[in-house]
């Protein structure tokens, strides 16, 4: 892509190049050899320079590493959290990782294949995309482990309701 869009830049450069010495060559006067090389100047400036533009620039395998690492990471680190969630569905988790797994995967082939800086960055913004859409596998409700906060909400949802039940008693008598 990158290498393409280079020999079209190159092409349209050397169409300004002669069509700003043709307006130069043409010129019966000071205004307008300066008009022509204005333009032609402005021309020239409108492009991209190669050198600069993401656009054109081979990615150095210190970025694709660099992309490489931090995609592993960040989906090693949602593989973690996913599998030390409390209660969860073991067959859930087997797909939800799969996914996972499917995902980098795919990512780690593009960030190989990335022929430009630019097209390095979308790759692995796309990655984190999808990444941060991955749901969480179910949770089975069941097997999670009843915390101090969970005894201490129930305690208080016996009491409110044992409280509300004496007062509606009291009130009719």
């Amino acid at each position: 892509m990158a290498s393409q869009s280079l020999v079209e830049q190159s092409i349209t450069l050397q169409e300004i190049v002669k069509d700003s010495l043709a307006a130069i060559d043409q010129a019966q006067n000071k205004a307008s050899l300066r008009d022509g090389l204005t333009k032609g100047l402005a021309a020239i400036d409108h492009l991209s320079d190669p050198l600069v533009d993401a656009s054109y620039r081979k990615p150095a395998v210190t970025d694709q590493t660099e992309a490489t690492m931090a995609l592993e990471s960040a989906f090693s680190d949602r593989e973690k959290t996913f599998s030390e969630l409390d209660g969860v569905d073991p067959t859930s988790l087997s797909k939800v990782l799969g996914r996972l797994k499917y995902l980098l995967n795919n990512a780690l082939t593009d960030l190989k294949n990335a022929d430009s800086v630019a097209l390095l960055e979308a790759i692995y913004r796309r990655a984190l995309q999808e990444l941060n859409h991955v749901e969480q596998p179910t949770i089975i409700e069941g097997q999670q482990q009843a915390d101090k906060l969970a005894h201490q909400k129930a305690h208080r949802k016996v009491v409110d309701q044992f409280n509300r039940k004496r007062n509606a008693r009291m009130s009719i008598s």
